[in-house]
């Protein structure tokens, strides 16, 4: 308590002594700790978010945001109660723009065909504007939505097939380039086939 109650301008209630003891306010103590212990604090009417705030916000690892940290323009990180703190406001413009950024450079999707068509990998694929086999890897790696419909294959196994139009909604839910980038996102909201 001592090491706290010594850092200046951290927020720590004013200590009053009483038979030798050190107290302080109940309710000052509760907004202290709460401010300390979460992910947003606020400093001379600024909003501050910290790391974890910022991932779990996003849905993105503690990783990624300490790596956002390090790209140009992103706001600058100040420490605080031994923590690493974003101005809330600029932040969140600067990921705006950023994942903006990210998805104006997804693949063009081929919106043709009828909606309701099975499709295989290698077709979604095109549709998704990926290399041929990307489709068939991602699901592989369980990083593509349920198939619709699991066909039977002559020599034994299955070929996932999956409507046009979910492929169409997977591509609109992707987050940004790349495999895991845009699957991740995708497989959040369209993993399972809806009832036929």
């Amino acid at each position: 308590m001592y090491r706290l109650s010594r850092q200046p301008g951290n927020g720590y209630p004013e200590e009053h002594r009483l038979d030798g003891r050190i107290y302080v306010d109940e309710a000052e103590w509760d907004e202290f700790w709460a401010q300390r212990a979460g992910g947003r604090v606020v400093v001379d009417g600024v909003a501050y978010v910290s790391t974890a705030e910022r991932a779990e916000r996003t849905g993105r690892s503690i990783e990624t945001v300490r790596w956002w940290a390090t790209l140009p323009n992103h706001p600058t990180e100040t420490r605080r109660h031994g923590r690493s703190y974003v101005a809330e406001k600029p932040w969140e413009t600067w990921y705006a723009t950023y994942t903006a950024g990210l998805r104006a450079r997804l693949t063009e999707v081929d919106r043709s065909g009828d909606p309701d068509d099975l499709i295989g990998s290698t077709e979604a694929s095109r549709v998704l504007g990926y290399n041929p086999h990307t489709v068939h890897a991602l699901h592989a790696a369980g990083q593509f939505m349920a198939p619709d419909v699991e066909d039977p294959l002559p020599a034994g196994g299955t070929r996932p097939l999956w409507r046009r139009r979910r492929v169409w909604a997977f591509a609109d839910h992707r987050s940004g380039p790349g495999r895991a980038g845009g699957a991740r996102a995708a497989m959040a909201d369209l993993g399972t086939p809806p009832p036929h």
